[in-house]
């Protein structure tokens, strides 16, 4: 109830806090708004590490000089010689994917889990997808050309967006999206409905967003990504999700591409879906086969 209390006060001060801004300054508020945005709402709570992790090995990347720190798994017995990355949602870490790495090591496979930027016990203060497809296509460098990726929300935004440079580099991929953030512009219009902004800031966001990348927000896309990927991708989405909606899916389910099989469950929401048991089977095995 505390931290409850304290979040509403929390949206409450920050939404004061834009209006005012941007009364003043339309662009002052809509770089203070895309801060707000892409900042991890928990922050960064202090995290016992898991009993499980305390038998990886650690591991530490430097990208755009932030330490990001992460472990890697290796399987005991058999080693099938590929390599499974884990990338969190927002507002997460690592240590939430635990489920999958016991039945992935059954199968040989190594398997690598960082916290992205600003999240977990890595560096940083704020996160967006385009920052994290540069951190999955460094580790991915770094570290070792990954066979498969497991991806949930946002981390499923910047994979997708990640797919053309690591296919570049290695072709033979696998792809799991776990409730993928599928439209950036959902996301964005999710936090309008938080914190209202006048049209001139939300413009002056825009024009921050483009000259990010030279793009606009629609260009943040999963739907847009897979028009040009052929590799094999599982996706999991739940029908009642209202994080990332399914209604965003559409696009691709009508497409039905020949690569893309989608999982649409019912009841497990936007996290509980890569809890879900029958998730990680299937995850494992659409991995193994071939």
């Amino acid at each position: 109830m505390v931290k409850k209390l304290s979040q509403i006060a929390a949206i409450a001060y920050y939404r004061n806090l834009l209006q005012v801004s941007a009364a003043i300054s339309p662009k002052l508020a809509a770089k203070k708004a895309f801060r707000l945005f892409c900042t991890p709402y928990s922050g960064k709570p202090k995290r016992t590490v898991p009993e499980l992790f305390t038998h990886a090995e650690a591991l530490e990347i430097v990208h755009k000089n932030l330490v990001h720190r992460g472990f890697k798994f290796t399987p005991k017995k058999q080693n099938n010689g590929k390599k499974i990355l884990i990338c969190h949602g927002f507002d997460s870490c690592c240590f939430k994917f635990h489920p999958y790495i016991q039945p992935l090591l059954l199968q040989g496979f190594e398997v690598y889990l960082f916290d992205a930027t600003g999240h977990g016990n890595s560096d940083g203060k704020y996160l967006h997808s385009l920052l994290y497809a540069e951190f999955i296509i460094d580790v991915d460098a770094q570290l070792a050309n990954f066979q498969g990726i497991i991806a949930h929300s946002i981390g499923g935004l910047a994979t997708s967006l990640a797919m053309q440079k690591l296919l570049q580099a290695q072709p033979e991929r696998k792809f799991v999206l776990l409730a993928p953030a599928t439209e950036a512009t959902t996301a964005l219009g999710q936090f309008y409905k938080m914190f209202p902004l006048n049209n001139a800031t939300k413009k002056e966001i825009n024009a921050l967003i483009y000259g990010i990348n030279r793009q606009t927000l629609s260009w943040y896309s999963v739907n847009r990504a897979l028009q040009k990927v052929t590799a094999p991708i599982l996706w999991f989405h739940d029908e009642g999700d209202k994080i990332c909606p399914i209604s965003d899916t559409l696009p691709t389910q009508q497409a039905k591409y020949p690569n893309v099989e989608m999982i649409v469950t019912r009841g497990l929401g936007h996290s509980k879906i890569y809890k879900e048991p029958s998730t990680v089977e299937k995850t494992v095995q659409f991995l193994t086969q071939g």
